[in-house]
């Protein structure tokens, strides 16, 4: 599951430029957000990685985790079509009746 050789060059160079960014303050670019928010996850996964290979009991209870996220997988994909698929509906009927807001 976890590939360090592929996941640290990716981790540290968006940890290093969302610093280099953050320490000039220049996070005027519109992709800083989006950066910043993947190098924080990305922080956080390492944490969890590394506790997972300290801690016998927390690795138990993050495998167990993992085991439940993967299993609920299918029925997230599933509650975000229909999600989306009555959200397209309520669009459509808003522009057919001539109510859209937008």
């Amino acid at each position: 599951m976890y590939k360090s050789n592929q996941f640290i060059p990716a981790y540290l160079s968006h940890v290093i430029w969302c610093t280099v960014k953050m320490l000039t303050k220049d996070i005027g670019h519109s992709a800083f957000p989006a950066v910043a928010i993947a190098a924080t996850a990305m922080v956080w996964f390492n944490a969890l990685v590394f506790l997972r290979s300290t801690f016998l009991r927390f690795s138990i209870f993050v495998s167990g985790l993992v085991t439940i996220i993967q299993d609920l997988i299918p029925f997230l994909i599933v509650s975000l079509v229909l999600l989306f698929g009555f959200g397209e509906m309520y669009n459509v009927d808003s522009l057919a009746s001539g109510t859209c807001s937008m």
